[in-house]
């Protein structure tokens, strides 16, 4: 139920915003964009508890690659790494890695060269390896490792600045014990728009 309100709340959202922007057109002075972009970033999430252990906050690293289109909307392929600490001193530690392929469909409200504003959703599948240490281990406690996956959702939102500046924020549906909020701050390269060639430019005068 809860995956349905955020989905249905972030649907509207799409709708509501893409009806008060206008017709997309490329700024002047730019006919296109570059097809393909690039993005490396880091970030921070948070998870909930397990069974009354709380969990730190902890880090994101992804990747992403997304094929851009001349239209409000594009596609990505993203890699994701989350790391999950859930712990009792001295009684419980759970040290949680996932990796998250996830394939996402974004739509770009009022985009221009420098900003751009979006939302979209990623569908794709988390595993996991879960650390559990037991007590102490120099006090005759123990340790196993429990590998995990998980059918993955994940709705977002953000924006582009500065032309190349990503800072997103989303929430990860993966089961009761893999979800999470993230926020990520990434770098961009490539995507950017394509000036129109100019027969004058780059030509060189020649003297005799």
């Amino acid at each position: 139920m809860k995956l349905f309100s955020v989905l249905l709340v972030l649907s509207l959202f799409t709708t509501g915003l893409s009806a008060q922007t206008p017709r997309f057109e490329m700024p002047e002075g730019h006919d296109d964009l570059r097809l393909f972009e690039f993005e490396f970033g880091a970030g921070i999430n948070k998870t909930g508890s397990w069974d009354g252990i709380k969990a730190k906050t902890s880090t994101n690293f992804i990747l992403e690659w997304r094929l851009n289109r001349p239209r409000p909307y594009d596609f990505g392929l993203q890699l994701q790494m989350n790391n999950f600490v859930h712990r009792i001193p001295d009684v419980v530690k759970v040290n949680s890695v996932c990796i998250r392929p996830l394939l996402y469909f974004d739509y770009n409200l009022r985009r221009d060269r420098y900003t751009s504003f979006f939302a979209g959703i990623g569908v794709g599948e988390s595993f996991v390896q879960n650390q559990v240490v037991t007590g102490s281990l120099s006090q005759g406690g123990f340790y196993f490792n429990a590998n995990d996956d998980a059918f993955t959702v994940a709705p977002r939102i953000g924006m582009v600045c500065m032309g190349g500046l990503r800072l997103t924020a989303q929430y990860i549906f993966a089961g009761r014990d893999y979800s999470c909020f993230a926020l990520n701050v990434g770098a961009v390269l490539g995507g950017s728009y394509k000036k129109p060639f100019s027969p004058g430019r780059n030509r060189r005068k020649i003297t005799l």
